[in-house]
């Protein structure tokens, strides 16, 4: 918990108030859980809680956690700007043949994933594309102008999700997709300690019943 300052503005000093009193029933609700079931119940309870939201690409949906995969393409993927965007590039590797680009990743926690989008290509918009995934289903965000926008979908835990740039042809320029404010679920700070508790306590009582 963080104490109030002067210097919090009436709204922060609002948030501050909201998560003390969050975190102090969730401690309160864990005391009871751990005290009936030594500690099985508890960890249950919190391991399906959906999580909070995180506004950027780092920590556990930093660049190292996404996986880019190319089918008959030679796209990439700009970090460099990470946390605050990526930019997935199309295929244009010159075969005339189709090919697509893929960056995805595992939803850590149930909840809304969120994200503004600006796509450019050279090429006409009916030979590049690009879209958002969700377990291998392709929702184009091009096709017609404009080609920018704000999306945001709900997942599970466990759930696979990311972005895709597409190309009829590999030729004549890649497509562009940038993604900015993405923002996706990560457990509370407050569950992920409570989780440890549990998990210890647990192991604790099975090892003084055995």
């Amino acid at each position: 918990m963080r104490s109030l300052s002067r210097r919090d503005s009436p709204r922060e000093q609002m948030e501050i108030m909201n998560c003390d009193t969050a975190l102090s029933q969730n401690m309160t609700i864990s005391s009871r859980l751990l005290s009936r079931t030594g500690g099985t119940l508890a960890l249950a309870a919190f391991l399906v809680l959906p999580g909070v939201a995180r506004a950027d690409f780092s920590g556990y949906y930093a660049p190292t956690n996404w996986v880019l995969q190319n089918l008959n393409a030679n796209g990439t993927v700009q970090t460099a700007p990470a946390p605050a965007s990526i930019t997935l590039v199309g295929g244009d590797n010159g075969s005339f043949l189709s090919g697509s680009t893929t960056y995805t990743t595992t939803a850590y926690r149930s909840g809304t994933v969120s994200f503004n989008w600006l796509y450019t290509s050279a090429d006409d918009f009916s030979f590049d594309n690009a879209g958002w995934l969700l377990n291998g289903n392709l929702t184009l965000l091009t096709g017609t102008l404009p080609w920018n926008g704000s999306v945001s979908f709900a997942v599970n835990q466990g759930d696979v999700f990311g972005f895709s740039a597409t190309t009829v042809d590999n030729v004549n320029g890649a497509g562009s997709l940038k993604i900015s404010q993405f923002s996706a679920p990560i457990p509370e700070p407050a569950t992920s300690a409570l989780l440890l508790l549990g998990a210890a306590l647990f192991a604790a009582g099975r090892r003084s019943r055995n």
